[in-house]
């Protein structure tokens, strides 16, 4: 979609600018320049059209100097004849108004007729860049290709070019590799988020979700950081890089954009991915209704069937077993055709099928589901054996063929109520490792911890009842929707997946607490080091070399000096207002790694604006250039990261 819209840009761009060839002769178009009566005078040669043009150029006044380049291509200019030549001035007016195409055929035409030894080696990577906005791919790789046999040397642009030029060939493999290269040669000042986006789509195809994510994210936090407006089409693509990454958060606020945004037009399977995200985010009532708006909108005969059966085992996870049943019958009166789609589908996707049929009492229907489970997974265990239960020893297999209706049901329940009674308890052990430190701010959490543990408990007696009854055949029938509604198989099911997305926001509190915590240490230490005496010490080098990078056991017990001293004009007590005075000592191994920091590119430049981040802010623990990790083993001592592969302490 980025590529359509790219190219459907330029040719709109050249339809409202359209000029003549750039090297034949005639008056220039009218769309670029003013009426004949306000042109400027006619001038005798080139040259001086040629010399109008550059300072038309140079003023920023790029019509005029296309309409004066017009003029020396009429007048044959030889535009090699001063010293930096003018052929790459000419194409670069034409790019500044967009007339891609336009500069691609001037540089074609001055390519034919000149001779490649007067060819500068700069002049291919201009025409390469030109051909690249005007989607002329393959030139503008051949034109690369070019400037590295006379001479050229890799860089920034010319990895832009390849990546780019790759990506809309769909040639991922290479535009990969040269993407890669791109953002380790230019600077992230530089890099504009399209070329984030790009990488993002060919790193997504490749099925390299990981650092599909790491690209999508730097793409919307650029826009973000720019305030540009993000459009429907990527947002649903950074959707799906986040879900495919299993950060399932992230895509599901990626989507909630998506069908915020004024302009989104969904597709079907916009509806179907979207559904996907909310319910592995155990968000179900919008996973439902997705999921419905696309069913209403599909034909029966063209419905995808597995996305048929996610709706029913939705509404069973909501205890709305009518409407569960409702999909879970269209897809057992599917053709066999229409089955093999099913394959490829989980088998706990069908235990929600048979719970529902258990608790709607139709020991007939639960048959034939069985049946067409152990068809379409041959290799699996039979659904009737199917448990999460971890018990010890081997487990019982059963003969369809000696068992009736009812006794198959009464060992669906009975499977299925073990496998629950066995999530119970997991979550019961989850929450017994996730305790909160006894900090006020985090009192409602420890309190929301200990009342989820007494609901799984009390659930889990539930189960247990239920258990117990499934030998009788009315113990099978009592739990139906319109007996027992409240404490139904499926509603009680509900109440499980419910405590644990419960569970799940406690952990993401637990995870932010001790980030947190983290900081409030860092801050606390810095600011102790702002009311320090006021002088600098001396700063042995620390014998523990592998605390350096942040990880070996301690091997000394003493706190090192730190690399950071603080100082102010007059003491903190008396003047609190004066902000203290930073000065920087470089530990004596800081050298090396600045020497290796400074053959990347950007990261030298990284720095310093670090340094000036710590000098204007000593006691900010969070900042634009990186962030600060406490060494192991090193009380005192921290490093800071530059990216994955770069740190300095």
């Amino acid at each position: 979609m980025m590529r359509t819209l790219l190219l459907s840009c330029l040719s709109l761009t050249l339809a409202h600018a359209a000029m003549s060839s750039p090297f034949e002769s005639g008056a220039p178009c009218a769309s670029l320049g003013a009426p004949a009566a306000q042109e400027p005078p006619l001038l005798l040669d080139g040259p001086s059209y040629a010399a109008r043009a550059r300072a038309s150029y140079m003023e920023g006044e790029y019509r005029k100097a296309a309409l004066d380049w017009q003029k020396c291509v009429s007048l044959k200019y030889d535009f090699l004849q001063s010293e930096d030549g003018a052929i790459d001035l000419y194409t670069d007016t034409l790019r500044h108004i967009g007339l891609y195409t336009e500069a691609l055929d001037a540089w074609k035409v001055f390519m034919t007729n000149t001779q490649p030894s007067r060819v500068p080696t700069r002049y291919y990577e201009a025409a390469a860049s030109c051909a690249l906005g005007a989607g002329s791919y393959v030139d503008a790789l051949d034109y690369i290709q070019q400037f590295m046999a006379t001479g050229g040397q890799e860089s920034a642009s010319t990895s832009f070019i390849k990546a780019q030029s790759h990506t809309f060939l769909n040639n991922t493999r290479e535009a990969l590799y040269h993407w890669g290269n791109y953002f380790s040669l230019d600077s992230p000042d530089h890099i504009a988020p399209a070329s984030y986006f790009n990488a993002a789509q060919e790193f997504y195809m490749a099925d390299r979700h990981k650092e599909a994510a790491k690209y999508i994210k730097l793409f919307i936090e650029q826009m973000v950081k720019q305030n540009q407006h993000i459009m429907p089409y990527a947002h649903a693509m950074a959707a799906r890089i986040y879900f495919a990454s299993k950060n399932t958060d992230s895509a599901v606020a990626q989507w909630e954009a998506f069908f915020a945004h004024k302009d989104t037009q969904p597709g079907l399977q916009d509806y179907l991915s979207a559904g996907l995200a909310f319910d592995g985010a155990h968000q179900y009532e919008k996973a439902r209704d997705l999921f419905q708006t696309y069913y209403d909108l599909t034909p029966k005969e063209y419905r995808i069937l597995p996305c048929v059966l996610g709706l029913g085992r939705i509404y069973a996870t909501l205890n709305d077993a009518h409407n569960a049943v409702r999909c879970f019958d269209e897809v057992l009166n599917a053709s066999p055709e229409r089955h093999k789609e099913l394959a490829p589908i989980q088998s706990v996707w069908f235990l929600a099928g048979a719970a529902t049929y258990v608790v709607l009492d139709q020991p007939e229907k639960l048959a034939k589901l069985i049946k067409l489970h152990d068809r379409l997974k041959p290799d699996a265990p039979s659904l009737l054996n199917y448990t999460l239960t971890k018990q010890a020893g081997p487990k019982r297999s059963f003969k369809k063929k000696t068992l009736s209706h009812l006794e198959m049901a009464r060992i669906i329940k009975k499977n299925i109520i073990a496998s629950e009674i066995q999530h119970c308890e997991d979550l019961i052990k989850r929450l017994a490792k996730s305790t909160f430190p006894p900090l006020s701010h985090l009192e409602d959490h420890e309190r929301t911890r200990v009342e989820l543990m007494g609901d799984v408990s009390l659930l889990k007696r539930q189960l247990s009842n239920q258990g117990a009854s499934v030998s009788t055949a009315s113990g099978l029938s009592s739990s139906s929707c319109e007996s027992t509604a409240h404490d139904n198989l499926l509603a009680l099911r509900r109440k499980i997946t419910s405590i644990e997305r419960a569970c799940d926001n406690l952990d993401r509190s637990l995870g932010q607490a001790k980030k947190e915590h983290r900081k409030m240490q860092i801050a606390s230490y810095l600011e102790t080091l702002a009311h320090d005496a006021p002088h600098i010490e001396s700063f042995p080098r620390t014998q523990n070399m592998r605390a350096q990078f942040g990880h070996a056991k301690p091997e000394i017990t003493q706190a090192p000096p730190s690399p950071l001293s603080f100082s102010s004009s007059a003491p903190i007590a008396q003047s609190p207002a004066v902000a203290p005075v930073v000065r920087f000592t470089q530990l004596p191994h800081v050298h090396g790694q600045l020497d290796k920091l400074a053959q990347i590119p950007g990261h030298l430049a990284k720095y310093n604006t670090y340094l000036e981040e710590i000098a204007s802010g000593p006691t900010t623990t969070t900042h634009k250039s990186g962030h600060f990790k406490a060494l192991v083993g090193e009380k005192g001592l921290f490093a800071y990261r530059f990216d994955k592969g770069n740190r300095l302490t």
